[in-house]
């Protein structure tokens, strides 16, 4: 099978995902400033869910896309082992946030947040990378599957991971497989269609050299890192101007 190369980004999945993390960082500063820094603002207006919803669906579905780009560059029996040490360290940076929260807001302690889903998403995910076309089927499924999960109420916190939750459950960020995983999957299928054996399937014009593309590409390359800090940055210094 041919192969892309194994070292080859593509500039415009890292600049995509500095979008998402722009947006992501945007919507953060309203939201702690809607809860920690005495300003009120109604984060349900759809100005306010568009930086939400879009960044997530960046970043879920370029997870997708990137799994199974780096699959196809990779001995399979080399690129398990990889991912699932790659998982958990994404997972151990999760629960430092779910640590971090307990401190911030005891009330809405992180469980099963963003870094938690991507690092399971990563892990499980292999088992999805050569179904083609029934990611697709099971991305839409999983999305739609949400609205029968949101009226299953459970004591249950083991069943977090899946959207089961208890009547009461209070968290300042929440990501269960069901719908987000469907976002991963899709994007898995999307990457079998515009990456096949990770080389890009289409022709578009090379835009990584302007500035902003620069700029975008680089928060991409480095979004983990960025979501690592981005938060506890915006809090102290919303809480420093607060008071």
């Amino acid at each position: 099978m041919n192969k892309g190369n194994v070292n080859k980004r593509y500039w415009e999945l890292d600049a995509l995902r500095g979008v998402a993390i722009t947006l992501m960082v945007l919507f953060h500063i309203f939201f702690v400033i809607n809860y920690f820094g005495g300003v009120k603002y109604d984060l349900r207006l759809p100005y306010y869910r568009f930086f939400a919803l879009s960044a997530q669906i960046l970043f879920f579905s370029l997870v997708g896309i990137s799994l199974y780009i780096s699959y196809n560059r990779r001995e399979e029996n080399k690129f398990f082992k990889k991912y699932v040490l790659r998982g958990l360290k994404i997972i151990l940076y999760g629960l430092l946030i779910s640590l971090l929260s307990f401190f911030v807001a005891q009330n809405a302690i992180v469980l099963f947040g963003v870094l938690q889903f991507i690092g399971i998403s990563i892990i499980i995910g292999y088992f999805f990378l050569n179904l083609g076309k029934i990611n697709l089927l099971l991305g839409i499924g999983l999305i739609l599957l949400n609205n029968v999960v949101n009226r299953i109420h459970t004591d249950n916190y083991w069943l977090l991971v899946l959207g089961i939750k208890p009547s009461n459950f209070a968290t300042l960020d929440y990501f269960p497989l069901i719908p987000w995983f469907g976002l991963v999957l899709i994007g898995i299928y999307l990457g079998g269609i515009f990456y096949k054996n990770s080389i890009r399937q289409f022709t578009v014009c090379d835009y990584s050299s302007l500035m902003p593309i620069k700029i975008l590409s680089y928060l991409g390359r480095h979004s983990l890192f960025i979501y690592i800090i981005h938060f506890p940055i915006i809090f102290l210094l919303v809480y420093l101007f607060s008071k």
